[in-house]
C-alpha cells in the first residue's frame, strides 16, 4: 500500500495504490484526510513497506528464537506500540515457524477485542518482517502471579470474566485458541493486576479448518480430550481458562 500525490489532478490530487503480484490498482481522493481514513482502515488487511519512515524504535523488550520485540513510536501520532520483528532469513529456514507466524497473522487479522493483543499493522522489507501490536508494559501474568503469590478472589473473578468475554467473542468468530496459559495473557500495566489482553494467537485455527486429531497446546493446561485423541472443540479452550483460575 503506497499513497501518493496525483499532481496532474486538480479534483482527485491524493493516490492510494495497492500493490500485488507486480500489479496494482489506484485510488484517488479529493483530500489527504480522506485518504488517511481509506489508509487506517485498510493498513491492518494489507503488508506495508517502510517500517522505519512510520516508527522510531526505542529500546528492545524482548528476545526470542526467531524474533525480537522492540519498543516502538509512531512519528506520526506518538503513540507507543510493540513491534515483533523476524529475520526473513531465519523464518525461510524453518517451515513450522514460517506456517505459524502466517496463520497468527491472518487469524488476527479477523480479530479486534478489548481483552485481547490486537495486531495494527504488518510490515515486510528486504531482510525483516514487522508486525505491530499493543504494547503491554506490564508483562505476563505468569511473573505478576510469581510476584503475588496468589490472586484475591475479587480479582481472580474479574479476570476470569475478561477471559470468558474474550471466548465467547472467538467463538462466535469461529476461531480456537488453543494454547490458554499464564504466560499468554499479558497484562496492560504494572499497577493493574487485572488490565489483561489474550495472545500469543500461533497455534489458533478456524474451527471450520481445524483437524481435530491434531494435538497441541501447552502440558498441564490442555483439555483431557486433547491429551486422549479425542475429537474436541470450544470447551477445549474454557478447561484452560480453569487451569488459570485454580493457579490464581
Amino acid at each position: 500500500m503506497d499513497p501518493f500525490e496525483n499532481k496532474d489532478s486538480d479534483l482527485y490530487p491524493y493516490g492510494l495504490r495497492l500493490v500485488k503480484n507486480r500489479r496494482y490498482t489506484e485510488f484517488y481522493s479529493d483530500s489527504k484526510e480522506s485518504r488517511s481514513e481509506w489508509i487506517s482502515r485498510l493498513q491492518k488487511y494489507c503488508v506495508l513497506n517502510n517500517f522505519f519512515n512510520d516508527f522510531n524504535a526505542i529500546c528492545v523488550l524482548g528476545k526470542g528464537n526467531f524474533a525480537k520485540v522492540y519498543k516502538v513510536v509512531s512519528k506520526t501520532t506518538e503513540k507507543e506500540y510493540a513491534a515483533k520483528i523476524f529475520e526473513k532469513q531465519e523464518v525461510q529456514k524453518a517451515a513450522k515457524f514460517r506456517k505459524t507466524i502466517m496463520s497468527e497473522i491472518r487469524i488476527m487479522r479477523l480479530l479486534e477485542h478489548p481483552y485481547m493483543m490486537n495486531l495494527h499493522q504488518v510490515y515486510e522489507g528486504e531482510q525483516h518482517i514487522y508486525l505491530v501490536f499493543d504494547i503491554m508494559k506490564g508483562g505476563e501474568m505468569f511473573g505478576r502471579v510469581i510476584q503475588r503469590k496468589c490472586y484475591t478472589e475479587k480479582n481472580a473473578a474479574i479476570v476470569i470474566k475478561k477471559l470468558m468475554e474474550t471466548m465467547k467473542y472467538l467463538q462466535k468468530k469461529g476461531i480456537l485458541h488453543r494454547d490458554i496459559k499464564l504466560e499468554n495473557i499479558l497484562l496492560e500495566s504494572e499497577d493493574d493486576d487485572c488490565s489483561i489482553r489474550l495472545a500469543d494467537f500461533g497455534l489458533s485455527m478456524l474451527m471450520s479448518e481445524y483437524d481435530p486429531k491434531v494435538r497441541c497446546g501447552t502440558p498441564g493446561y490442555v483439555a483431557p480430550e486433547i491429551l486422549k485423541n479425542q475429537h474436541y472443540e470450544y470447551k477445549s479452550d474454557i478447561f484452560s481458562i480453569g487451569v488459570v483460575l485454580f493457579i490464581l
